[in-house]
């Protein structure tokens, strides 16, 4: 092979080095599931048992599971990346509020 023939194929493959790599990142994260397990210990998790930790809300299935998240959350939050779970987003303080139960004479 000389160089002339050799330019094209180095052209083309940083064409779809850098066009095709960054949407097949975007699609790797379209694909990741919502959470629906402890990740300390697999159960169910329970929707009023939860730890909010860098503008994400990890859930869990007892408070035993919630103390060691805090302990260590990068443990956890790395097991949940490699399964493919995203953790939710904090919601915002209105959003809190809307969630909240209305109380009787409000």
């Amino acid at each position: 092979m000389n160089s002339r023939s050799v330019k094209p194929i180095v052209a083309i493959v940083a064409v779809v080095v850098l066009f095709v790599g960054p949407s097949m990142l975007l699609a790797k994260d379209a694909v990741l599931k919502a959470q629906t397990k402890c990740p300390v210990m697999g159960k169910k998790m329970k929707a009023s048992k939860f730890v909010d930790h860098e503008d994400h809300r990890y859930f869990f299935c007892c408070n035993s599971c919630m103390s060691k998240f805090k302990k260590d959350p990068a443990k956890y939050i790395k097991h949940m990346e490699d399964a493919g779970i995203a953790a939710a987003k904090t919601p915002s303080e209105g959003e809190k509020k809307e969630s909240e139960p209305k109380r009787e004479g409000s």
